[in-house]
């Protein structure tokens, strides 16, 4: 299993807002929610992709794609 250490400035950020001590459940779940996001981010960017072409509202159109 590959191991990513993030540095993401927003991410650090995130999480020394998690850490406050007074900190609201509500707001340690949002906090929690958009380090996920940022993290998924991360984990995908290597996704690989393939180009096809679909109909756009203007003609066929090259997209990237992910690959199943």
């Amino acid at each position: 299993m590959k191991i990513v250490e993030v540095k993401h400035p927003l991410v650090k950020h995130k999480l020394g807002l998690m850490r406050e001590q007074d900190i609201s459940t509500k707001r340690f779940r949002e906090l929690a929610s958009e380090v996920g996001s940022l993290l998924t981010y991360e984990a995908t960017a290597d996704l690989e992709t393939e180009k096809v072409t679909i109909e756009g509202w203007n003609g066929p159109v090259e997209i990237d794609q992910n690959q199943r």
